[in-house]
């Protein structure tokens, strides 16, 4: 077993910690940067058309961050503005709508305690038409097709950007003016989005792999626009699919329940999978008694497949797939074993020794391939150790500060050799 450590200078260790700091966030962490959840703010918004009047009996749908489906409904008054009281941190995003305008899309304010009135502009709509088919130019009915984003020019050298998120983040009332279906003929028709405007799409139906056409293999960033006389024409693939299993020859150990996760990409630009830009929306899956588990509607490329929601230390672990092809059409098998693995302990103290308990360790590499956000977490006990079960590899280990404001964090490096049941992990200095 071989452990090398990385010491970290202050402006270096400051970047971790605060990469680390803003995953914890996400995750929902304790943060005392955060403000209190039972903190009210006024959100103040004026709805006005391209000429700058008022809008009036616009609805205005207020999501919450927290729950895309907890929407608060509202109408403008005769001067076009609206009012929310809403919690500081559940804000998201606010959506308009009136018939003969383009349905908007605008993020809440973001900054702490920031009260500042929102301003939306709505656009003249106007029929978008479009046409679904595949690689022999068959129309395919029955797919459903979403507006991810739009843009409309707003000057010589800027756009304007609203996005409708895919899959179930966008709330059910918004659904009817930026999701339809295609009729028999495979075509499909928006009439809730700007003249002129240029689209990007999500398409699905079973037997055909799911397309977003913001990053997609065939139309990569490609923005479509599509008339009456001159539809839009996106072009599908047929669906890739995985079918795994997960196995283990441990005693007492359950393969059903697992949740696997589908990091999937454009490509991977290393052997390890650690180049992988994570791309489909493909939702997590269990795997039933069997350990079987499957994933279909890809598209094809390459991915990583992963266990998720598990402890940081159960009493197995295991290496993750990586680097995995998809190809058209095909179905490949997978298979994830789960082993005994490697006991790891270390230690987080202050620059005079002290164990530090309640601090959070994350761990990157071994059976997480180094991308995304898909850290595996654990937090220091009273004693300030930390322990991981691990199979053999490389990988780093990190720990912050309890507090965004820690002065420094620390990073080491860890490799584990195969057949070692226990090591010391790296011991690990942050300034609290």
């Amino acid at each position: 077993m071989t452990m090398i450590h990385i010491p970290l200078n202050h402006n270096l260790a400051e970047r971790c910690c605060h990469v680390i700091f803003a995953f914890a966030c996400l995750c929902g962490l304790p943060s005392e940067a955060q403000p209190p959840k039972e903190q009210i703010v006024r959100l103040q918004g004026v709805v006005r058309d391209p000429f700058g009047k008022p809008v009036t009996e616009a609805i205005v749908y207020v999501t919450s961050r927290s729950d895309h489906q907890q929407v608060e409904q509202l109408v403008t008054d005769s001067d076009g503005c609206f009012i929310a009281d809403q919690e500081q941190q559940s804000v998201g995003t606010v959506y308009v709508h009136k018939d003969g305008f383009a349905t908007a899309s605008q993020p809440a304010p973001w900054e702490y305690y920031d009260l500042r009135r929102m301003e939306i502009t709505l656009r003249t709509s106007s029929p978008f038409v479009g046409r679904i088919i595949d690689d022999q130019g068959n129309r395919i009915a029955g797919a459903k097709v979403g507006v991810e984003y739009y843009k409309i020019s707003t000057g010589p050298d800027t756009s304007e950007r609203h996005y409708f998120p895919p899959g179930d983040m966008l709330p059910h009332k918004l659904r009817p003016y930026v999701r339809t279906e295609t009729n028999t003929q495979g075509e499909f028709r928006f009439d809730h989005l700007p003249d002129q405007t240029r689209a990007h799409f999500v398409v699905s139906r079973p037997g055909i792999a799911f397309l977003r056409t913001v990053m997609s293999s065939g139309h990569r960033d490609k923005v479509f626009t599509g008339t009456v006389d001159q539809p839009a024409i996106i072009e599908v693939e047929r669906e890739g699919v995985i079918e795994g299993r997960v196995v283990t020859s441990l005693e007492g150990v359950s393969v059903q329940g697992l949740k696997i996760r589908l990091q999937c990409g454009l490509e991977l630009l290393t052997a390890d999978g650690s180049g992988v830009v994570p791309l489909t929306l493909q939702p997590d899956t269990m795997t039933d008694r069997e350990g079987r588990f499957r994933f279909d509607g890809l598209a094809a490329g390459r991915a990583n497949i992963i266990l998720v929601d598990h402890e940081a230390c159960p009493p197995w672990t295991y290496h993750a797939i990586c680097n995995i092809s998809i190809r058209e059409g095909e179905t490949t098998p997978a298979e994830i074993e789960l082993i005994s693995g490697t006991l790891v302990e270390g230690q987080v103290v202050d620059p005079y020794g002290q164990p530090l308990p309640d601090v959070q360790v994350s761990l990157t590499g071994f059976h997480r391939p180094k991308i995304g956000n898909d850290l595996l977490l654990t937090t220091t006990g009273p004693d300030g150790k930390y322990r991981f079960r691990l199979p053999s590899g490389s990988g780093s280990v990190f720990a912050v500060g309890r507090h965004m404001n820690a002065k420094r964090g620390d990073v080491a490096r860890l490799e584990i050799d195969s057949g070692e049941r226990s090591i010391d992990g790296p011991r690990l200095v942050i300034v609290p």
